[in-house]
């Protein structure tokens, strides 16, 4: 029982600092959060037509898909992410990775790696593939 708690609150806690981001960067960039309320709005309607957003509006919802993947960039809340192991040999860009090699991401690093990087613009991630939401993270 106790470790299922744990688990619980492990994934709570995530979910809370990554609010916790979102609302710190709406404090500084207001007009992003602007242009996705009015993106929501668009999607979801307003006044007595108004409907909560699903899963099945999210092609119809780019700009907030590019701002998910931002506010992860923007303050990542695992510096490094735990080790990740290769099933099968890797070609990448001219190197060979073989099976059960062990590969870590530093994403303070990569994250950094665009121009502004200390910015908060979701508009980086608009790029016809915003709706994948592990693509480019």
């Amino acid at each position: 029982m106790y470790l299922t708690i744990q688990l619980i609150e492990a994934g709570s806690d995530i979910a809370r600092e990554v609010h916790n981001i979102m609302v710190m960067s709406s404090f500084e960039y207001p007009k992003p959060f602007k242009k996705a309320r009015e993106e929501i709005d668009r999607v979801r309607g307003t006044g007595l037509e108004v409907r909560f957003p699903t899963l099945a509006d999210m092609n119809e919802l780019p700009y907030i898909c590019a701002m998910v993947k931002e506010v992860l960039r923007w303050r990542p809340i695992f510096i490094l992410t735990p080790d990740h192991i290769s099933t099968q040999e890797i070609d990448f860009e001219g190197y060979r990775f073989h099976a059960g090699v062990g590969f870590v991401i530093n994403k303070a690093v990569v994250g950094n790696e665009c121009e502004f990087s200390e910015d908060f613009v979701p508009e980086r991630w608009l790029d016809d593939h915003e709706v994948n939401i592990t693509h480019g993270l």
